[in-house]
């Protein structure tokens, strides 16, 4: 059973949100947060709560795409989904849930973020985002 409606993210800031919007191939275009804890139940909720408020910086390891998806995989961040990432574009057509299968069934494209001396990092702050 899921709790509140809402969810944990790690809500992006504006040049990470820059960053992965100016690589947006599909017409929407997300680039948002990093789900951590969807309706999570109150003991999930629990271990997400010590982190409310709090700075983290990850970072990005690949942008993976397919035929109506476009997600960047990350690390760096606890997240109840089987692969941290930030959907960054889809078609509007589907979710952006879809990125989640998506990145799961390993068929889809991959791009290397820029290659430097220096992994390509983001961050942002985590928060409570209501469904309302």
């Amino acid at each position: 059973m899921k709790g509140a409606p809402g969810y944990v993210a790690l809500v992006l800031d504006e040049k990470t949100r820059q960053r992965l919007t100016s690589i947006a191939i599909f017409k929407t275009v997300r680039a948002t947060h990093v789900t951590m804890a969807y309706r999570p139940a109150p003991d999930v909720y629990s271990k997400y709560v010590p982190l409310l408020g709090k700075f983290m910086d990850f970072e990005i390891l690949g942008v993976y795409f397919d035929d109506c998806c476009q997600a960047a995989a990350i690390d760096g961040v606890p997240t109840e989904n089987a692969i941290p990432h930030v959907t960054i574009s889809h078609d509007p057509d589907v979710k952006p849930s879809y990125s989640n299968p998506m990145l799961a069934m390993q068929t889809a494209n991959r791009e290397h973020p820029a290659r430097s001396k220096h992994p390509v990092k983001g961050s942002g702050i985590v928060k409570w985002v209501s469904d309302k």
